[in-house]
Parts: structure tokens; sequence; C-alpha cells
């Protein structure tokens, strides 16, 4: 469970800015948009199921979405995947001709095993400098390890009391590699579950990117197609999006089947391999036609873009909500009806769908999502830029807004900031 992410000197973001998943203490309404008690009794807080984050275009609110990834990315993969001289990702606040020569830091606290966990990385594009692991076992703070570059290059391990051996991984971590993510290759007992943590706990989705939305498209027609209660589960979804779709049939497609368009030959061998492994699977939604009760069925390619993302979508959620992770989604109303986003969005908030404390982080400007009969004041934060061209994150709370109050008003009309300055006639 994420509990906050902070991140400084990371692309448009200067100065140290934190998003908090803590419920705002004085906030009493919809108490189902927390995740349920019994699951972050050992913080002493509530925890929110989701977070809004509005701001006008080039604002940054992505860029924070990108920093989680740039660290999610680095745990899993550095140890494995990266070369020796491979980036670490990280880009400075570049309008800063002091900041250009510092490290990004990142810091993200989550809840793992009902014990809060503190993980912080320094580094820059080419190192790591630091990196440091804080445990709460019974609400204290506790270090299990720091590891720091000193000024000869070289690192050095500082173990807490409660470090199990594992000392000789230091010698196996490149300087663009992070411990965490070596010690799970050498299935080192503490660390391993906590890179899992990252591997399968969290993830990023960029709604925006054309090749995602073909990713989630495929995935979900295999998980469809080899799970039938995740088909119940997504046809459900679908007849509650009021699609006019009563029920999506599947099958594997057969290698003889593949037709590969002209020009593209060179992908019929690959494309005919997948089918032999049955992971081409042929997907049509079924449309009851009304007055007859005659059933169509249309090829996924036939319908919307807006109907294929949402079909895309509600399978991958399906398995963050069965597994309790958290995903940050940047982008969420790219080519769908703010409809389909409040019900992407009611799934997370439902606690007979959501029973096991999923989360989501979401970047959107569907300002009908600021209802207070379906958000709550302190889910809400927005993004803007400073006069140093820095992204400034402000939560809502901070505008003390009423019960009541018409947050979609008060946003368009600028009370809350994290808008478009425009000029008084466009073009002028």
């Amino acid at each position: 469970m994420l509990i906050s992410f902070a991140v400084t000197n990371v692309r448009s973001i200067k100065e140290r800015l934190e998003l908090s998943l803590i419920a705002a203490p004085r906030e009493r309404c919809l108490p189902e948009l927390l995740v349920p008690e019994h699951e972050t009794e050992s913080l002493g807080v509530r925890v929110l199921r989701t977070a809004l984050l509005y701001g006008a275009n080039a604002s940054g609110k992505s860029n924070l979405l990108k920093a989680l990834l740039i660290l999610r990315q680095m745990v899993v993969f550095s140890a494995t995947a990266f070369r020796p001289d491979q980036q670490t990702g990280a880009i400075p606040f570049l309008f800063d001709q002091e900041s250009r020569t510092k490290p990004s830091v990142f810091e993200l606290s989550f809840l793992l095993d009902g014990i809060r966990h503190d993980y912080r990385v320094v580094m820059d594009h080419a190192v790591v400098s630091e990196e440091e692991l804080i445990i709460y076992p019974h609400r204290r703070p506790q270090r299990l390890f720091l590891r720091s570059r000193q000024a000869d290059g070289k690192y050095e391990l500082t173990p807490g009391s409660s470090w199990k051996g594992g000392k000789d991984l230091l010698e196996k971590t490149r300087p663009n590699a992070l411990l965490l993510s070596v010690a799970a290759q050498f299935n080192h007992a503490q660390l391993s579950p906590i890179y899992q943590w990252f591997v399968k706990r969290l993830h990023y989705w960029d709604l925006s990117s054309a090749d995602a939305h073909m990713f989630q498209i495929a995935q979900t027609a295999m998980l469809v197609h080899q799970h039938p209660a995740a088909k119940a589960a997504v046809e459900r979804f679908l007849a509650q999006a009021d699609l006019s779709i009563t029920g999506v049939k599947t099958r594997a497609v057969r290698p003889e089947e593949i037709g590969i368009p002209a020009g593209q030959d060179f992908m019929a061998d690959a494309m005919r391999g997948k089918a032999a492994a049955g992971q081409v699977i042929d997907t049509r939604f079924m449309h009851r036609l009304e007055g007859t009760g005659e059933t169509v069925d249309l090829p996924l390619s036939e319908e919307s873009v807006g109907t294929q993302r949402f079909f895309g979508l509600v399978g991958q959620l399906q398995q963050i909500i069965e597994t309790g992770a958290c995903i940050a989604i940047d982008e969420i109303d790219a080519s769908l009806h703010p409809l389909l986003v409040h019900a992407i969005v009611r799934m997370l908030h439902d606690p007979e769908v959501n029973r096991n404390g999923a989360q989501a982080i979401i970047t959107t400007h569907d300002t009908t999502l600021l209802n207070q009969e379906m958000v709550r004041r302190d889910q809400v934060w927005f993004t803007e830029k400073d006069k140093g061209q820095g992204t400034r994150l402000v939560p809502l709370t901070d505008f003390s807004p009423k019960q009541g109050e018409a947050l979609q008003r008060g946003y368009l009309g600028g009370r809350y900031g994290g808008i478009p300055v425009l000029p008084g006639r466009l073009g002028a």
C-alpha cells in the first residue's frame, strides 16, 4: 500500500514535492473511499484509495508520475537489464544552473506486511550516490541499510542492527544499479519481498501512448480467454458502463488464419509464431438488437476507440484490484468519455469491488470528477508552474473548500489554480 511519494530535482520539479495518500483527519465524508481500517491499523492513520491530479498542460503533473516510474524501473531492472554504462533515467531541473549539477532525490513510503517502509534514492543520470531503507516495526524508525558513495567514488554500506547478512552485496552492485535490485537476484531474505512489492504492487500506465493501448487490449483479451472469472468481471463492467454490450466472445487464432497486410511480410513469421503459441486472440463483442432479441457479434476492431480502450483498461484494472496494487495512471481521459472515466473511478472506490485495498494516482483534465458526491476534498491535488518554471503541487485542502462546495466551478473559475492562463482572444 502506497503512503506517500516525494521527489526533488526531476524534470520540471525543482523543489521537493510530496504527494500524500494519508487522509485528512478532519475529512469525514465518503469513508468508503478509504482503504479498510484493518489494513492501516499499524500506521495509526487512514489511507486513501485514490488521488486525482489536475493542472494545465506542461504544468508537471505527468512528470510527478514519471518520477515514480523512474524509481520503479531502477528497482526492477537496474541489476538485470541495465548495461554498465546505462543511464539511470534521472533528469534534473534544467532551468536553473545550480539544479543541473545536483542529483535527483526519490522518496517512497509504503506499507508491506503491516510495516511501514521508507525508501530513499539519490542519483544523477549516471550513478547512485545514496540509497537508504528505513522500516518502522512497532511504529519506531529503524534503519535497515544505508549505501553511500564516498568522495573517492567507492561505496560504503552501513547496515542497521536488524540487517541479516548480505554485506558482500555491495561489491556486486554497479554504480548505476540499486542494492535493493541486486539483493533480490541473490534471494536476500529481507530485501526480496520489498523488491517484489515494486514488481507486483506498483505500476504505471501512460494512456496517451498507442503502444500501451494495444498492449492492454491484448492482455485483457488473453485474460478473458483463459480465465472465466475474469471474463465475467469484464462483461459486468462493460454492461455497467452502458455500452450496449451483452457479452464477449474469444477464441485462439490459428497460424494459417493470420493475414499480413501488403508490404509487411516480415511480420508473418512472428505473428504466426505467436498464434501457434496461442497468443493471438480473436475478440468479439455481442450486441443485442432491441425489439428483435437478435444478437450481433462485432469484432473488437469495429468498436470505437473509447470502447476498445475501456475494454483494455477494465481487464488490467481487474488484476490491479485482485492483487491490491497501486497504479499510477497518466491521462486517464485519453479517448474516454467522462462517464467511462467515472465508471473506472467507481470501480476503485467501490469497497465491494475493490476489497484488497488497490490504489490509483490519476492525472486528468476531466473536471466532472470534481463532485463531492464522488470524491473527497483530500483526494484532489493541483499542479502549476512558478515564475522559475518549476512545478508546484498544492492539495485542494489548502483552499479550505466547504462541504458541498461546487468544486468544478471553483476550479474552472481559477479559485484553486492549476488552469491555463489564456489571452482574452486566442490568436490576438
